[in-house]
This record gives C-alpha cells, sequence and structure tokens, in this order.
C-alpha cells in the first residue's frame, strides 16, 4: 500500500464577519467500484477500515483558528459606552424637546475598548418607531457602518471597527434621526443603546446606556372676537309679575353676531383646546332673560 498526499490551497474571503469560530475542513472519503478481473459481475463494494467506525461518515475533519493578540488568557474585552443626545433646535440647551420645533436629533455615542481586540464589535439601537432614521456620521473615516435591519424597523445596528475594535481604542461617531412626525402621545423619548462584541466580557455595567428627553406642546396661544352690531337697545326694566304671555304673537329678536378668531403662533399643535365662552343671562338677578343662542357655526 502507498501513501499519497495531495496539497489543496483554500482562501479565506477578505470580509470574514466571525473571527472567533475556527474554520473547519473536512474531506470525505470512498473506495471505488470492485470488479474482479476473471468475473464480470460486479461485488459488494468495499468497506474502508481506516478510521472508520460503523454509523458514521467515512470522513476526515480538522480545524484552524484564527491567530489574535491576547493580554489576558481569556481574550477578554472591556467595551464602555458614553453619549448624550443633541436637539437641531433655536435653544439646544433646553430640557425638552418642543414637538415641531425640533426636526431632527442627534444621539453623540462614544465607545472605547480597554480590554484585549473585540471582534465584532456592534451597537445596537432601540428607538420610538415614530422617529426616522437619517444617517450615521462620523468625523473621520473609521470603519463604522450602520444599517436598519427592516426597512420600517426600530432597530438600528452598527459596527464597529471590522473586522475587530483595537486593544486601547476609541471611536466617536453620532446618530441622526427624523422627529418631525413625532405625536406627542408619549411623555418622554428615549434610545436604549447596547454594545457587545464576540469576545468575553466580565463588566458589562457599562455597555450599555439609556438617553431619554422630555415630549412638550410648546404653544403660543391668544383669542380674538368682534360683534356686529357693537350695540343694541334693551328697554325699561319690567318685573316679572307684571309680564303678560300673549298666544299666538311672535316675539322679535335683535340678532347679535359675535365672531371668535383662536390662534396658536407656537411651533407644536395643541391639543385637547377649546374655547369657553360666558354670556350675561339678565341685567339684574330679577330681570328678564336677555340672550339666546339661536345658531352655532
Amino acid at each position: 500500500m502507498k501513501e499519497k498526499c495531495k496539497h489543496y490551497l483554500a482562501y479565506v474571503k477578505k470580509r470574514v464577519k466571525d473571527v472567533i469560530s475556527p474554520i473547519v475542513f473536512e474531506a470525505v472519503y470512498s473506495l471505488g467500484e470492485h470488479v474482479a478481473a476473471r468475473e464480470e459481475k460486479d461485488l459488494p463494494a468495499l468497506k474502508p477500515v481506516l478510521r472508520w467506525k460503523r454509523g458514521e461518515k467515512m470522513a476526515q475533519r480538522n480545524q484552524t483558528v484564527f491567530e489574535r493578540n491576547c493580554q489576558s488568557e481569556d481574550c477578554a474585552a472591556d467595551l464602555k459606552l458614553e453619549g448624550k443626545l443633541f436637539l437641531s433646535s433655536v435653544d439646544d440647551r433646553a430640557p425638552y424637546l418642543a414637538l415641531g420645533a425640533v426636526k431632527n436629533i442627534s444621539l453623540n455615542i462614544s465607545i472605547s475598548n480597554l480590554g484585549d481586540d473585540a471582534y465584532d464589535t456592534n451597537i445596537a439601537f432601540n428607538f420610538s418607531r415614530e422617529l426616522f432614521f437619517i444617517k450615521m456620521w462620523q468625523k473621520e473615516e473609521m470603519g463604522i457602518a450602520c444599517e436598519l435591519l427592516e426597512p420600517d424597523s426600530d432597530f438600528l445596528k452598527c459596527s464597529v471597527g471590522f473586522p475587530f475594535m483595537r486593544s486601547k481604542s476609541k471611536y466617536e461617531f453620532s446618530v441622526i434621526f427624523d422627529t418631525s412626525h413625532l405625536s406627542g402621545e408619549e411623555d418622554t423619548l428615549s434610545f436604549l443603546v447596547t454594545a457587545q462584541s464576540g469576545n468575553l466580557e466580565h463588566n458589562l455595567h457599562d455597555n450599555s446606556l439609556t438617553l431619554s428627553v422630555p415630549l412638550m406642546h410648546e404653544v403660543d396661544s391668544s383669542i380674538t372676537g368682534v360683534v356686529s352690531p357693537s350695540s343694541f337697545i334693551y328697554g325699561e326694566s319690567v318685573p316679572a309679575s307684571q309680564f303678560i304671555q300673549l298666544e299666538d304673537f311672535e316675539c322679535h329678536f335683535q340678532d347679535l353676531n359675535f365672531t371668535f378668531q383662536v390662534y396658536n403662533a407656537g411651533p407644536s399643535t395643541l391639543p385637547g383646546s377649546f374655547v369657553n365662552i360666558s354670556f350675561p343671562n339678565r341685567l339684574s338677578s330679577t330681570g328678564a332673560e336677555m340672550f339666546q343662542i339661536r345658531q352655532m357655526m
């Protein structure tokens, strides 16, 4: 029996995301057809006996791992998230988000790695479905890419430092959202930001943060009104006991037309607004009724 070896060259794809799991190689082998020289009929196939057990596949498996530069025995990373909100309004120091006045909001994120090189580092953003993701901005190209899991999803995922985030490194970037469609049904706008990698991590308390800002309706309401005619004639006061009701006699009223206009000069809508109109019923406690609402339009 002769030993025969054949070498094969395999290339690893350039953008391999998983550099934690090993690359597994498998070679499947079998024996060819067994035909005797003197007999033309085929004999049963021979079963290999080299490293083979009944019920198992006739194959050899091997694996190789990616080389990593680790300072600790378990190659543990130590990610730390920091961030703050920035409002695109006239007064960006306002402690609230004025609905309608703020067109977009920016999450300024900083992530650092104090441990070993962190492979497949990702930052996830959970946000309101009333927001729309605009873009990710970074001052310098640092290998950060963001994408929504689905077109109308409320989950944004950003990969950081592909294929790995180096030890003792720090990345800063901003994620911008459109806030023009906020309804104001919720009192607070919140973002949940989490960071993770393919490495083992011992300190997870600073891998997530919640950024929130109160939502406010900023309004500037006013009301004006006019009456036509501007005056009316009211006769002498007669005691109610001296009133005589005449049958089939139609009373003639003097019409007064009140017109009101309500304005809102603020940037936000005015939810649940109403106008309360009070008018005098009598000039004196014992006097006759003066006004009767005939029509509202």
